[in-house]
């Protein structure tokens, strides 16, 4: 533990690093497997190296205990507690371990992937503080690894910006990691090992929560949300929310003051943002959030410094916009469609039908008049004509102009064939065998 890491003001290149003595550095091949490549860092039990994994032809990081612990079979047992609590979890934002042994000279090494970035802790001492947003969203990354560490049993213990490794802050989504299950705690008792659960504090008491310092009650998840908001403090403000000149006055602080608003610190810092962190910092854990995914929710509800709502998704954003502007373009263009439409349809719409008049009265019909009688010719008038007679070629020539009917054959009793019906004719003949 960085038990004096008491500091509470980050410049640019100001971190704090633990004095460590020179360590052996491993065999080139450790277990005939992990080719060691370079040193990548150290802490303050261990040193962490780059090497390959030359049976699957893959980067990976190795973790040693660093000899003066590996003396001690209390820090021998808490390394491989960070083993066996890292290797139950399965999650984008924690490190994940993939096996443990010891090498000859007696100093256990774990097998972890491989990480690109920075610790959080370097890149403030770059940075001193980040942005409102950017540190919301690396609290909620933070939250969202320790809701599923916390659903296995597991509680961190000693969550601190050392603790955790930061990749593409600029990007769009910038990916933590947390690392270092080192002291942490396994609420199975059947999985802690005797040299974990002794009576002494653990942590680093910059970010302890007040119960951790207390030991009254037994630990659960929000002593780790209780590190986050002290996190997220300092990545507001630059400085942490407790301060003192030796780690014992940090811890009195903790128990017995409320901190100071980080918008008394930086008044960019907006009404809801100080409401989430205060509220991860309360003394009684009554009053935190009750878990992890609760935080989550919280800042995914901040808005930006000036009070608006931040969107939960950029695609919901996107269609928001996209219908407000598809109503007001509808709004606009609307009643100047309608009037434009009103003639065309007064142009293309059927005739009107003329209204029907009244017939007019039938006039009655003048009584018709009795033709007169035919007068007999008087003598002497003139005879019609008598018809001229027929001759035989003027009867023949009638006779074509008259229809004719056709004559049924008769059949063999001299009378003529019935005429056949439709089914008949219409009956298919057997090729094979006739009718």
């Amino acid at each position: 533990m960085d038990a004096d890491n008491v500091s509470v003001t980050r410049t640019a290149g100001s971190g704090v690093r633990p004095a460590v003595s020179a360590e052996p550095p491993p065999p080139d091949v450790i277990a005939e497997r992990y080719k060691i490549v370079r040193r990548l860092g150290e802490g303050g039990f261990g040193v962490v190296y780059e090497a390959v994994d030359e049976r699957i032809h893959k980067r990976v990081a190795v973790k040693v205990l660093r000899r003066f612990y590996a003396e001690s079979s209390r820090y021998v047992d808490r390394f491989h507690q960070e083993a066996v609590a890292a290797a139950q979890l399965r999650h984008p934002n924690i490190v994940q371990v993939s096996d443990f042994s010891t090498l000859d000279d007696g100093r256990p090494y774990l097998v972890m992937e491989f990480l690109e970035g920075e610790t959080l802790d370097t890149l403030l001492d770059r940075m001193t503080k980040l942005s409102p947003a950017t540190a919301v969203r690396l609290a909620r990354h933070l939250c969202l690894g320790l809701a599923e560490a916390h659903k296995r049993g597991i509680i961190h213990r000693d969550l601190k910006p050392s603790n955790v490794i930061v990749n593409d802050l600029d990007g769009p989504t910038p990916m933590i990691k947390i690392v270092d299950f080192g002291i942490a705690k396994l609420t199975d008792d059947a999985l802690t090992p005797s040299g974990v659960t002794t009576s002494a504090v653990m942590g680093t008491p910059t970010y302890m929560a007040p119960e951790q310092i207390r030991q009254r009650e037994p630990l659960d998840g929000r002593a780790d949300i209780y590190a986050v908001g002290v996190i997220l403090y300092e990545l507001l403000t630059g400085i942490t929310p407790f301060h003192g000149r030796t780690g014992g006055d940090v811890m009195v602080s903790k128990v017995t003051e409320e901190p100071r608003s980080p918008a008394a610190i930086d008044p960019t810092v907006s009404a809801q943002l100080v409401k989430v962190v205060m509220t991860a910092l309360r003394i009684e854990r009554d009053k935190r959030f009750p878990d992890a995914t609760a935080m989550v929710e919280a800042l995914e509800h901040i808005g930006d410094p000036a009070g608006r709502p931040r969107r939960r998704s950029a695609l919901w954003a996107s269609l928001s916009v996209g219908v407000v502007v598809i109503g007001a373009a509808a709004a606009v263009a609307l009643p100047r469609w309608a009037s434009k439409a009103r003639p065309a349809a007064s142009t293309n719409a059927p005739p009107a039908l003329a209204p029907v008049s009244t017939p007019p009265a039938i006039t009655p019909a003048a009584p018709i008049t009795p033709a007169a009688p035919i007068t007999p010719a008087a003598p002497g008038a003139q005879e019609p004509a008598p018809a001229a007679p027929t001759t035989p070629a003027a009867a023949a020539a009638r006779d074509r102009r008259k229809p004719t009917k056709p004559k049924l054959p008769a059949d063999k009793t001299g009378k003529p064939d019935a005429p056949k019906t439709p089914s008949d004719q219409d009956k298919p003949k057997d090729l094979l065998f006739g009718e």
